[in-house]
């Protein structure tokens, strides 16, 4: 009793659930976390969520996360698309959700087996652009991309048609991480729009070439992949010496990964 009105003044859980101890890993992509679930921890505030508004840097950690999970081979073979509005454009982020709506019903309609991952961001001419990492196409052509968004968006403006949108294929997973980074998952640095709601997705994500494999491990082998993770992020630093790494999850190629869950947790799997 003494232990447990200690615990309460820390402000710590006080539940007996016995700890279990996880690592996830995309073998197929690039992906490496650990998971505890009972061990006792400091409480944390709730509250309501609100409306989004931007994308925070917890919003980019999810997005990465979920592109490192997809198949390394499939996410070689991506096409990067940008989408783009003419002269005369809305403002309304919603306008621009439904017209991206229209156009993703378009690549379903014609590539059955599609998948996309999307982000909206702001031109510095005030007009939002459209980000995509399509998976499961082989090829789209110019033409049919240029036409479906066009009509898609309902300008009328010809020059529209002829320049409002891109699309160049993947070379190497890395590339495609490092789009991603770059573009897709780009934390804005200038004032956020209002009422912009959601600025990232998914579209069928049923078709998404995404793996996960999930290792039970006790706890001597969790600490194992925790510090092995952590080497590995600190490696790549800049200033390795001063790096304090917190984090549980990151960007590891999906055999080292395997190989490093398989020496911790001595063939304990689920």
């Amino acid at each position: 009793m003494a232990a447990m009105r200690r615990d309460r003044l820390l402000g710590l859980s006080t539940c007996h659930i016995s700890p279990s101890y996880y690592a996830a890993y995309s073998e197929r992509g690039a992906y490496l976390a650990v998971k505890a679930h009972g061990e006792r921890q400091p409480k944390v505030p709730t509250w309501t969520r609100g409306r989004v508004r931007g994308f925070s840097r917890r919003s980019r950690s999810r997005l990465l996360k979920l592109l490192a999970q997809c198949d390394r081979v499939e996410s070689s073979k991506a096409l990067f698309v940008t989408l783009t509005y003419p002269r005369l454009f809305s403002k309304d982020a919603s306008i621009c959700k439904r017209h991206l709506d229209v156009f993703s019903k378009r690549l379903r309609r014609r590539f059955p087996k599609a998948s996309a991952v999307w982000r909206m961001e702001l031109q510095r001419r005030g007009a939002w652009h459209f980000h995509l990492i399509v998976m499961g196409v082989p090829f789209i052509a110019r033409q049919w991309l240029s036409i479906a968004w066009y009509e898609s968006v309902g300008s009328g403006d010809v020059r529209h048609r002829r320049a409002g949108t891109q699309v160049q294929r993947v070379k190497s997973f890395r590339k495609a991480l490092g789009y991603a980074s770059k573009y897709v998952a780009k934390v804005p640095t200038g004032e956020v729009a209002e009422e912009q709601g959601r600025v990232w997705g998914v579209i069928a994500r049923q078709s998404l070439p995404r793996y996960v494999v999930f290792a039970r491990m006790d706890k001597c082998g969790f600490d194992r992949v925790v510090r092995g993770l952590r080497g590995i992020i600190r490696s790549r630093s800049r200033h390795s010496h001063k790096a304090k790494i917190r984090g549980r999850w990151g960007i590891v190629r999906g055999d080292r990964s395997k190989a490093l869950v398989e020496w911790a947790s001595a063939g304990v799997h689920m």
